[in-house]
Order: C-alpha cells, then sequence, then structure tokens
C-alpha cells in the first residue's frame, strides 16, 4: 500500500487523495508531470499519410455541425488521415449552411440582422482554418462548398 500525505479539498471530494495516493510526489513535481502529460496531448497528431498520386477527384462533403465538433476535439487531424488513408484527395467543408458560417466572416456580420455566427460565439473559433491545416497536411485539397447558396433567413 502506499501511504503519503493525504490532502482533502475543502469541498470533501477525494480526487486529491487519490491523486496523492497514486504519485506520492511534491506538488510542485505533479504539476510538471500534468504539464508534461497536457502538452504530449495538445501537440499530439495523426501520422502522415503517404500521397497516391492520382488524376481522379476523390473526395467527401463535410457538413459544418460536424467539422465544428472535430475542432474542439482531438479527432480533427485523426479524421483528415482517416480520408488520406483511405485514398481521398479531396475535402468539401459546407461553410455555409442555414445562415451560419464556419469562419469568422466579415461579409456575414454586415448582411446577419443579428451580426454574428452562433458558432462564431465559441472560444477559438475558426474551424475553417483547422480543417485547411489538417487537410493539407495531409495532402488534401480543401474546397469550401457553399450549401443551400447564398440565402440569409428572414429572422
Amino acid at each position: 500500500m502506499i501511504e503519503g500525505p493525504v490532502v482533502r479539498l475543502k469541498s470533501g471530494k477525494h480526487d486529491r487523495v487519490f491523486l496523492d495516493r497514486c504519485f506520492p510526489i511534491g506538488a510542485g513535481d505533479r504539476f510538471w508531470l500534468c504539464a508534461r502529460f497536457w502538452v504530449v496531448v495538445a501537440l499530439w497528431q495523426a501520422p502522415i499519410v503517404p500521397v497516391t498520386k492520382t488524376s481522379e477527384i476523390r473526395g467527401v462533403w463535410m457538413t459544418n455541425r460536424s467539422a465544428s465538433l472535430m475542432h474542439y476535439t482531438t479527432r480533427l487531424d485523426e479524421t483528415m488521415a482517416n480520408l488520406a488513408r483511405h485514398r481521398l484527395n479531396t475535402l468539401y467543408p459546407c461553410v455555409w449552411n442555414r445562415g451560419q458560417t464556419l469562419h469568422p466572416s466579415g461579409v456575414f456580420q454586415r448582411a446577419s440582422r443579428t451580426g454574428r455566427s452562433l458558432l462564431a460565439q465559441l472560444p477559438g473559433y475558426d474551424v475553417l482554418s483547422g480543417l485547411v491545416q489538417q487537410g493539407h497536411r495531409q495532402h488534401l485539397r480543401v474546397i469550401p462548398w457553399f450549401e443551400y447558396g447564398l440565402m440569409i433567413p428572414i429572422r
């Protein structure tokens, strides 16, 4: 059994007790251990898939909703690697759908009554730049797609 100092939080939760028993190290060492872990998680990217040369266009269309969800997880680079692994070479992200943009847009702000996209309210919002960066990293062409033309809802 591991013995070490037991520190309890004021809220009475036992999370800190568990950490102290599993990692009987000082608070400073624990900080650097956690910091190293999160740096590795933040910098992890799926490996680049070798390019297959072809003159064919093999593409897939991606909705703005799924792209937005992947942007806020670690799944975006894995998805791009999976597309390249399946020999797709073109990605068509939907950058305009139901009056919402997949990127910060000054044109949208001027044309819309609300002046902002619902997705644009999320922190670190620029899903399109993440798609382009990871797509080009996997040697995919990224061609923006405008769904429903350029309609702006009345409401």
